[in-house]
């Protein structure tokens, strides 16, 4: 069975009927002309739908002689409404909440980051709860694939997060050391003129006040950008990843 595209994929199972010890010298199987598979169970099965079916007559090949040979195909296809409901649902949900982190004032930075890591680590604590019931194999799935892209998502607004915080941090400590520079200057010419300087104390005021509103004008712009950039790029995730998976599973019989 392959499962690169679970929980979005199709099975084909089969089963084949051949006589034990009668070589086709001796017994020769065909399936009937008419309704050759007559499902006298349920087709519903609790995790797949029974869509097609199809019947092989062949020969089997073997040291001790060749086998008349019958082989019937079953197409199952996944239900995938409780990996939506439990898996896909809550990580786009939770995606979709981190974006709030970028709405918030930058005053508060404590809020945005514990929103951001809150939200990651309700995407790791749902996807090891769906894990249990997703096959153990070596290669990618369609459901590796989506968790790993949510993660990925949220991962990204926690770095702007902290790239407008430090923004907005460098901003003070550039306002600080301008303080710093003025105090030290208008010192020194108190010092030797004994009175401060209004031309000088004008031009640290106007230099602080562009200093910040440079910074401020930056820090929004990323802002302002992410805002627009991240529903931008899950969109065009969700438009690559569900026809990629679904055509993909169709392409069987």
């Amino acid at each position: 069975m392959d499962f690169q595209l679970f929980p979005l994929d199709r099975q084909i199972c089969d089963i084949v009927f051949r006589p034990y010890s009668h070589t086709d010298e001796k017994v020769v199987i065909s399936w009937r002309e008419a309704d050759p598979v007559v499902l006298e169970f349920s087709d519903d099965a609790p995790e797949f739908d029974v869509i097609n079916h199809q019947t092989h007559t062949f020969t089997r090949f073997h040291l001790t002689g060749n086998f008349s040979s019958l082989k019937m195909e079953f197409l199952l296809e996944r239900d995938p409404g409780f990996f939506l409901i439990h898996l896909y649902l809550p990580l786009t949900l939770t995606v979709l909440m981190s974006w709030h982190a970028l709405w918030l004032k930058v005053e508060i930075p404590q809020a945005r980051m514990v929103l951001s890591v809150n939200c990651l680590l309700t995407i790791v604590t749902v996807s090891n709860g769906a894990r249990a019931l997703i096959p153990r194999v070596s290669y990618l799935k369609a459901a590796d694939v989506w968790t790993t892209a949510c993660i990925l998502f949220v991962y990204g607004v926690i770095l702007v997060s902290a790239m407008v915080n430090y923004m907005s941090r460098l901003k003070l400590r550039a306002l600080w050391l301008r303080k710093v520079d003025q105090a030290v200057a208008d010192v020194c010419h108190v010092c030797k003129h004994g009175t401060p300087s209004d031309d000088f104390l004008l031009k640290m005021n106007r230099a602080n006040k562009l200093e910040h509103h440079r910074n401020i004008k930056r820090s929004e712009s990323v802002e302002r950008n992410a805002r627009y950039l991240f529903p931008i790029c899950f969109l065009f995730f969700n438009i690559v990843y569900w026809p990629f998976y679904v055509l993909r599973a169709y392409a069987y019989f």
